[in-house]
């Protein structure tokens, strides 16, 4: 083995190894945060999407009052009846429930009626609704 400055070619190796490893580590650890902090903005992104869609899903007040009007409109259309009250609340943020009072006139005589009602959103903010 050579000598060199009083070390051996063999110490030499052994005094540059620890600042290699150390020259590689580091690379690693910033090649790593740039992956976390990659990580962390997808991260973002999703959790803010989510987050809007839940905002525009389900029923909003005005979607519940357009219900309530069509549902008020399609028994008005029907000959003899009279609706007397239509009323929709909530049971989660897809799905209304409630009920159409009627009042509707047999052979002269006023008959009150009461028909119970649902109304169910889609995916599309398409709603159905049904009264029974």
């Amino acid at each position: 083995m050579a000598k060199s400055c009083g070390a051996t070619q063999l110490g030499a190796d052994r005094f540059s190894y620890p600042f290699t490893q150390s020259y590689e580590l580091a690379t690693l650890r910033v090649a790593s945060r740039a992956k976390g902090g990659v990580m962390r903005i997808a991260i973002g992104f999703i959790m803010v999407a989510l987050l809007a869609s839940a905002c525009e899903s389900g029923f909003t007040d005005a979607d519940i009052e357009q219900t309530k009007k069509n549902i008020r409109e399609e028994f008005e259309n029907r000959p003899g009846v009279k609706v007397a009250d239509v009323q929709l609340i909530k049971e989660s943020r897809n799905k209304l429930t409630g009920f159409v009072k009627l009042n509707t006139s047999v052979l002269g005589v006023s008959v009150d009626a009461t028909k119970s009602c649902t109304a169910t959103m889609g995916e599309n903010r398409q709603y159905i609704w049904r009264c029974e």
